[in-house]
């Protein structure tokens, strides 16, 4: 059901303004099989290539692969992972819809950093996950036999993964845009609670990207041929956007506390958080290879609320909790 409505609300003429040079690849995309993981994966990170290269700044593609390699080689270890380069475009799609029949006024070079990339720091958290199930597994059984040894902690260590060019701070800027958005939460504080804990690949992600285009930034700004297309009023304007989107994006009720995501004030993170929490269809686990299908979910859109209807109840009450973080337009998450 959500992917013919899809399929047509997004005409060619949309595809081709976010710079997409084949929109039929993306109608055979959304029409694949699930169970064909290995051909959708390699459609989504064509296409994805092909969406970012348009751009002729952001030469991140050769990390999407490595992403999905990596995904791909791991599976074995971890059985409830997701597919993230389809998850991702997915996501980059459902927000194009609501982009365009609400008038979120969010560009279209932004939507694209922010959907296409919000999870492209995952292999870190699922590197983190494993070392703490081995760390785990020493801990039980040292435990189970007696001793009196002290229990072991691997730790996390991302150095430097905050430092930009010039002596400048990825969290400190953060920090700014966040502010700007009324959002009052201390990102330096739940980076370093992570770091110590759980985590959290929305704020991996959203460093790594910024760091990245950072450097991309700070080499082409000082050359006079490409000073006007890498402007830093830009970066400032959409990059960091950006990356405070994605680093809001996986964050719960309890990293937010009582901060919502507004609408009018922070319209590209309200349109992640929405389009991804709402792409849950056709997400492969270890005890649904095909994920949940579409066909049991549906959105019906009028000039001022969204209704996103889910037929597995379980489910409707875990996505309707992910969107109370959001507020200023009317969202409503019904089962049928």
């Amino acid at each position: 059901m959500i992917k013919q409505q899809i399929l047509n609300d997004i005409t060619d003429v949309d595809l081709m303004d976010y710079k997409i040079s084949n929109p039929g690849r993306v109608r055979y995309f959304l029409e694949l099989d699930p169970l064909n993981q290995n051909i959708r994966r390699r459609e989504a990170l064509k296409i994805t290539k092909d969406i970012l290269s348009q751009h002729g700044k952001i030469d991140i593609n050769e990390y999407l692969y490595e992403l999905s390699r990596t995904e791909t080689g791991i599976k074995a270890l971890q059985e409830k992972l997701r597919d993230h380069a389809v998850h991702s475009l997915n996501t980059f799609l459902l927000g194009i819809v609501f982009n365009n029949k609400f008038n979120f006024n969010v560009g279209k070079f932004r939507w694209k950093l922010a959907s296409l990339l919000h999870d492209i720091g995952y292999p870190i958290q699922i590197g983190f996950n494993l070392q703490k199930e081995v760390e785990n597994n020493i801990n039980n059984l040292c435990e189970k036999l007696g001793g009196y040894s002290p229990k072991t902690n691997f730790g996390v260590c991302l150095n430097k993964l905050d430092l930009l060019s010039n002596n400048r701070n990825s969290l400190d800027i953060i920090q700014g845009r966040l502010n700007d958005w009324d959002i009052g939460i201390d990102a330096r504080m739940l980076f370093e609670d992570f770091k110590a804990g759980k985590l959290d690949h929305g704020i991996i992600s959203a460093l790594m990207v910024m760091k990245v285009v950072d450097s991309y930034y700070e080499k082409n700004s000082n050359r006079e041929e490409t000073r006007l297309n890498w402007d830093l009023g830009n970066y400032y304007k959409d990059v960091v956007d950006a990356c405070t989107a994605i680093f809001l994006h996986n964050l719960k009720d309890k990293e937010l506390g009582r901060c919502k995501i507004c609408f009018d004030k922070a319209p590209l993170a309200f349109l992640l958080k929405l389009s991804d929490v709402f792409q849950d269809w056709e997400r492969p686990s270890f005890e649904k290879p095909k994920g949940i299908p579409s066909t049991e979910y549906w959105y019906e859109i009028s000039d001022s609320q969204i209704i996103y209807y889910v037929k597995n109840k379980e489910r409707c009450k875990e996505i309707q909790k992910e969107t109370e973080v959001l507020e200023g337009f009317s969202v409503k998450v019904e089962d049928w």
